[in-house]
């Protein structure tokens, strides 16, 4: 196993643990979504919020054009609270077209922890990998009709160069293509 893979595990099982030690509601019947009428609100997660589920959640919002009927947005299993936007991902997003617009603010994205009200919330939650899927069962199994992961395990471009980030959005790219035909 990777040096990488292996990192990724353990933030991932230290995220499980830390959100496992929250109460999680079993039988709470679910309200009734928050998002705008209509309005399909996907959510991806990856661990720190600050490279894969921001590029992730701001291909889907490119792509959806003026079609309102979805929206995406991201969090982390184990994000710094606040931390911004990766600058690998600023630059992949950009180098891809995907421009920071007043409908679709990526310039500004602040890491966010997952948590019950955005479970709640949320259509579909979409793990970058199928580790990142299984912590969320494992902290939210109320939420577990809901949850996927992305078609192929999306590697974390964290600390990698340009042309590293860029082959990361390629692959989310496909993924989306894949999930969201």
């Amino acid at each position: 196993m990777s040096a990488a893979v292996e990192t990724e595990l353990s933030a991932v099982a230290e995220a499980e643990k830390a959100m496992s030690e929250r109460a999680v509601p079993t039988e709470e019947k679910k309200e009734e979504k928050t998002g705008a009428e209509g309005e399909r609100l996907i959510c991806f997660v990856c661990t720190g919020n600050t490279c894969r589920s921001p590029m992730a959640a701001e291909v889907l919002n490119a792509r959806r054009g003026e079609d309102r009927s979805i929206r995406a947005v991201s969090r982390g299993l184990a994000p710094v609270p606040g931390a911004p936007i990766s600058d690998g991902a600023r630059h992949a997003l950009l180098d891809a077209g995907i421009e920071s617009t007043e409908d679709n603010p990526w310039q500004q994205h602040r890491a966010e922890q997952i948590d019950e009200e955005m479970m709640r919330r949320a259509d579909l939650i979409v793990g970058i990998s199928s580790t990142h899927a299984l912590a969320l069962i494992s902290a939210f199994p109320l939420y577990a009709e809901k949850i996927t992961s992305m078609p192929r395990d999306i590697a974390d471009p964290y600390g990698g160069d340009d042309e590293t980030y860029r082959s990361c959005l390629a692959a989310i790219s496909d993924g989306i293509g894949e999930l969201f035909p």
